[in-house]
């Protein structure tokens, strides 16, 4: 009879206590939920969800004190799975919704590092798609093509394709460096996301948070988004940010002629320090995007010019 009484409070003990881990679940998941439709707002990949099935004990089914242990251990275990993914998330979220850092009135000055990255952001675009190699079989021939008709055509080719490339690149530099210089922040009065059919897997792309920007994966469709923002003195500009995850950054726009650009879509990654001027600082990847474009450049005509020079020897010859 003894025995009898230990097995029944020993199984209304577990059963209370697997419905005490299952409600504390139950709450993780609603906390989740609601921190999944702020993370899909903004881009980002929401926390896995399970769908986790009442214990027997909720319903009346009976049981045992081995398997109420057993569901308890997991209802645990996933509670504390989800709450350190959710304190992670909210830190994402926090980050986001903290103040964009202020960035005095222009005129004010571009450091050297800024000048020298937008200057070769246009080479670099090229190069970058070069050396895809779809794009390099199409590239090369183009190239190499006016080497048939002599080293001499050759190098003048390559010379004028050098002068061109360069040439584009610093003529989009100029309104960038006008922003830079003269740009003011936009507050954003609308904003609007179409997105496309293409559909990103692992694709590296630009994630911005104000002023802060990072290169990481993205799997998703591409977006389009058009905001329209208002500077300090009221001019209004429309601009339009082509990425793949949601634009949270800063929109810089000429006070003058209404011109603006995303924060993402200068090549310096431009950011204020604390007096409210450009932090001169480059980050890593934009220093080694910026230095192969010119070291490529370098390349080109050097390889040229040691063609020519040997041609000419040889002719001596």
């Amino acid at each position: 009879m003894f025995r009898g009484s230990d097995d029944a409070a020993l199984l209304r003990t577990a059963e209370a206590q697997v419905l005490e881990s299952y409600a504390a679940l139950v709450q993780v998941v609603a906390r989740v939920a609601a921190v999944n439709a702020r993370l899909v707002e903004g881009g980002v990949a929401p926390i896995p969800l399970a769908t986790y099935t009442p214990p027997p004990a909720a319903v009346g089914v009976p049981t045992s004190v081995e398997l109420l242990q057993g569901q308890r251990a997991y209802y645990a275990g996933e509670a504390a799975r989800l709450g350190e993914a959710l304190r992670a998330m909210e830190s994402v979220l926090a980050e986001r919704a903290r103040p964009v850092a202020p960035l005095r009135p222009g005129p004010r000055a571009v450091p050297a590092a800024y000048v020298f990255a937008e200057l070769s952001r246009g080479a670099w675009s090229f190069f970058k798609i070069a050396l895809f190699p779809p794009f390099t079989m199409l590239i090369a021939p183009v190239l190499l093509a006016p080497w048939f008709a002599g080293p001499l055509a050759g190098a003048a080719a390559m010379a004028a394709f050098l002068v061109a490339l360069w040439g584009v690149s610093l003529a989009g530099a100029r309104k960038r460096l006008r922003l830079l210089a003269r740009g003011e922040v936009g507050t954003v009065l609308q904003k609007s996301e179409a997105y496309s059919g293409v559909r990103l897997r692992s694709w590296p792309v630009l994630w911005t948070n104000g002023w802060d920007i990072a290169l990481r994966p993205y799997s998703g469709l591409g977006s389009a988004t058009t905001l329209t923002v208002q500077t300090p003195r009221g001019r209004i500009a429309q601009v339009t940010v082509r990425t793949g995850p949601s634009f949270h950054g800063v929109v810089l726009a000429d006070p003058e002629t209404g011109d603006g650009l995303a924060n993402c879509d200068f090549a310096s990654a431009p950011r204020p320090d604390a007096r409210g001027e450009w932090d001169p600082a480059l980050p890593g990847r934009v220093w080694a995007t910026s230095c192969l474009s010119v070291i490529a450049s370098l390349a080109l005509a050097t390889a040229a010019t040691v063609v020519v020079l040997a041609s000419l020897d040889l002719q001596a010859l």
